[in-house]
């Protein structure tokens, strides 16, 4: 996933089909920007997925608890 980083950021508890996905990640940055974070191998289902980004905190840094995604990029396994 490319988790947008920025001033005003949070850290964020990522979750897929309830399941979390590593540690929390810290999206505070001084300047906007785009980070690769690895989520480790997920079961996609055929029906509805989820995927939760859910505030954990903040870096004393950040004026806030944003969070945002630029992209999510799902390879299969074979």
């Amino acid at each position: 996933m490319r988790l947008v980083t920025s001033h005003d950021y949070g850290i964020l508890r990522l979750s897929f089909n309830g399941t979390p996905l590593g540690e929390p990640v810290d999206a505070y940055s001084s300047v906007i920007d785009a980070e690769f974070v690895a989520l480790g191998t997920v079961e996609v289902n055929s029906e509805a997925n989820m995927l939760t980004l859910e505030a954990a905190g903040r870096n004393p840094k950040s004026a806030g608890y944003r969070a945002g995604i630029d992209a999510v990029v799902l390879t299969p396994i074979r």
